[in-house]
């Protein structure tokens, strides 16, 4: 019996350029292909007041989306959202994107996150826990 196992999500830090967003998500599924097993999943990180949005990426994003959507579950995506320094301040990013961070929360749950990171600006939202709850999304 296996008693000890592991998989890797990859992550990328959403301060990135799109052409680099793009392409580390294009090197991310056709490692995920090779090794379906290992590779589960990519996750955006950091806050958004100090880097991009996930609208801001959502091109690439569409792609790792649909990728998962065609994984037969081996696939998933995860987003840290909401992860801001003060809850009740809901500011912009720094990098001049128009959504806030809590926005960034519903653009998460669109993509069909299978954990939202941190997701402090919920704290102003207790409507979306429920949402949440029924959709299983695990709140880190």
């Amino acid at each position: 019996p296996k008693f000890i196992d592991f998989i890797f999500f990859i992550s990328s830090v959403r301060l990135l350029s799109k052409e680099q967003i793009k392409n580390h998500i294009n090197n991310l599924i056709n490692l995920q292909r090779s090794y379906p097993d290992l590779i589960r999943g990519y996750d955006m990180v950091g806050e958004e007041d100090q880097g991009h949005t996930i609208l801001f990426h959502s091109d690439s994003l569409m792609n790792a989306f649909n990728h998962s959507k065609t994984s037969n579950g081996s696939f998933d995506l995860f987003f840290h959202a909401g992860e801001t320094n003060w809850s009740e301040d809901h500011p912009l990013s720094n990098y001049g994107d128009s959504v806030s961070a809590f926005e960034n929360i519903y653009d998460a749950l669109v993509l069909r996150t299978r954990r939202i990171g941190h997701g402090l600006s919920l704290a102003k939202r207790p409507d979306m826990f429920e949402y949440i709850r029924e959709r299983q999304v695990a709140i880190e």
